[in-house]
């Protein structure tokens, strides 16, 4: 899915991590209106998949955030990366979904954190193995 081009740029973004802080401000927002100094409308909630989260995540934030993230009308862009290096102008970076209905959340991604780093040698190859099988503590 690719940008929608009727949408204007928000006024306010929430860089959503998928963690327990940036869930509680979101829904915070969505529940208590007196919370924040802006329209819903004007908020867009990014989401940068890194390759690398638990399908648990992804289970947990369909069913309990994304219902509500699509009744309040919250555009929500889920973006990643399709190589390992992006420019400012965004080339390298793909949007996977840009929706203010969404039901699904696409933690796959494109190019992973892992993929880069084993590319980079970061990890060194004892470590690989380990690496894969959770590269990020949630």
């Amino acid at each position: 899915m690719s940008l929608n081009d009727s949408e204007s740029t928000p006024k306010v973004v929430l860089s959503y991590g998928l963690g327990e802080d940036s869930t509680a401000i979101l829904l915070r927002w969505i529940t208590d209106p007196a919370s924040r100094d802006f329209d819903l409308h004007e908020l867009a909630v990014v989401v940068a998949m890194t390759g690398s989260e638990w399908d648990s995540t992804r289970m947990a934030v369909e069913e309990h955030v994304l219902p509500r993230v699509a009744a309040a009308g919250i555009r929500f862009i889920q973006v990643a990366r399709g190589q390992r290096h992006v420019t400012t102008a965004g080339d390298g970076v793909v949007v996977l979904s840009d929706s203010r209905t969404p039901t699904q959340l696409y933690i796959e991604g494109g190019y992973s954190l892992y993929q880069e780093m084993t590319e980079a040698g970061t990890i060194p190859p004892e470590r690989r193995s380990a690496v894969m099988f959770r590269a990020c503590e949630g």
